[in-house]
């Protein structure tokens, strides 16, 4: 009787060594299948828009006015951008409004602040392509460095590569 249990526990153990050695290709295919899977995904997902401040530096004097355009490049169907730009108001200030680029057929947000140093943008529709997402003029004060850069950037989940810009008034 122990010859038979001896037995059968070795043809149940054989069974399951042979399934195991089995199982182990199966699961390591599977896996390398999700992660050519997981990596071609990744590489082909569309790259994100890029929205820039040109130009990009620029060395002023006091008293000059420069005019900044807000660029915005982009592979993919962007619905709205909402954009608030810092700067010194010690050094510059805004002259005027907020002017609408080319790339959305309607703007919800041109705001300006002076005293706390804010530029907001809010364009609406269907981006894509490149283009002035918006342009407004600076006035230089006196020296020091402008500060312009970005504070908050949404882009309805897309992913954005904001890049600012270095203007010193010397």
């Amino acid at each position: 009787m122990i010859d038979l249990m001896n037995n059968k526990l070795s043809k149940n153990a054989v069974v399951g060594f042979v399934f195991l050695l089995l199982l182990i290709p199966v699961t390591v295919s599977a896996i390398t299948k999700f992660n050519s899977t997981f990596e071609t995904r990744s590489q082909a997902a569309p790259a994100g828009a890029k929205i820039y401040l040109w130009p990009t530096s620029t060395s002023l004097s006091a008293n000059q006015d420069l005019t900044v355009e807000v660029r915005l490049k982009t592979n993919q169907i962007l619905t709205n951008v909402d954009l608030v730009l810092s700067f010194n108001p010690q050094v510059a200030e805004v002259m005027g409004n907020v002017v609408p680029g080319t790339m959305f057929n309607q703007y919800v947000a041109r705001l300006v602040d002076n005293q706390k140093g804010l530029v907001g943008i809010g364009g609406r529709g269907e981006a894509n392509g490149q283009g002035v997402f918006a342009s407004f003029k600076i006035h230089t004060k006196v020296k020091g460095d402008v500060n312009l850069h970005c504070n908050y950037l949404n882009a309805g989940g897309a992913t954005l590569d904001a890049q600012t810009a270095d203007y010193k008034v010397q």
